[in-house]
């Protein structure tokens, strides 16, 4: 649930951006001006029933307040959404695959050491690190290949 979490939130950021460099600031400040109405509100409400309930309705309303914008967003450069899915998408697996690592080491193995707290933290983030980058290097080797020669024809002035 998170690492779809991070995928609406890694892209949230541009909607604005995007609907107020096509000339349109009043539909991202209409956006804005929701999100600053809903969020204080629905906070409120849960805080009543502890940080779990906070963070169920954050994991519940931001993502919908974002979609409303991205909705936007897509329709001013006439995206479709078919195309946004699949910019995601490879983040997304990726992800997950260091979350089924990282979760079932840390769920099966971690506990039976006698290894201090921050020792199983530090293996714990070193693994996930680790099983992400092998996910890229294994799966997505012409996407990093992509970046990489866009980044040097751009310090090159290509």
């Amino acid at each position: 649930a998170l690492s779809v979490f991070a995928a609406i939130r890694s892209v949230s950021p541009m909607s604005s951006q995007i609907l107020i460099s096509m000339g349109n600031a009043a539909a991202a400040r209409r956006q804005s001006l929701i999100g600053f109405l809903i969020l204080p509100g629905a906070f409120f409400f849960a805080s009543r029933y502890g940080a779990l309930a906070v963070a169920l309705v954050w994991t519940t309303t931001y993502p919908i307040i974002v979609f409303m914008q991205l909705r936007e967003a897509a329709r001013e450069i006439e995206l479709p959404w078919s195309q946004l899915f699949n910019s995601i998408f490879p983040s997304l697996i990726g992800t997950v695959f260091m979350a089924l690592i990282t979760g079932s080491v840390a769920h099966f193995l971690l506990p039976r050491t006698e290894l201090p707290h921050l020792a199983r933290l530090a293996i714990t983030i070193v693994l996930g690190a680790a099983s992400y980058s092998l996910y890229l290097i294994a799966a997505q080797r012409p996407r990093i290949r992509q970046t990489i020669d866009a980044v040097n024809r751009l310090r090159r002035g290509d």
